[in-house]
């Protein structure tokens, strides 16, 4: 049974290595955190905004891979499921 969460609706930029993963342009994320990223170094690229424009991901530009999000993938319940699979084996990717 998946528990009772709040959640929101996140977009995601498509092209994104964020993306890429999710395959999405809309997700559900949970709405645990009370803090959030304000700005970002030109080494960034935000990839994922909630409606009211909280970044919820962001990319490093000149990394082969670097995402953080500011969810927790494994409670994002918004679809029955958490987001975990989704980055399960990322490293295996060309």
């Amino acid at each position: 049974m998946v528990p009772s969460l709040p959640t929101h609706t996140a977009k995601v930029e498509a092209g994104s290595k964020f993306h890429d993963i999710l395959g999405k342009e809309e997700i559900r994320v949970n709405s645990f955190h009370h803090q959030a990223v304000k700005s970002v170094s030109e080494k960034v690229v935000i990839s994922g905004r909630a409606l009211d424009g909280v970044v919820e991901a962001i990319e490093l530009k000149d990394y082969p891979f670097g995402v953080g999000v500011q969810f927790h993938p494994g409670d994002a319940a918004g679809e029955g499921r958490g987001y975990e699979e989704d980055f399960r084996g990322i490293g295996k990717r060309g």
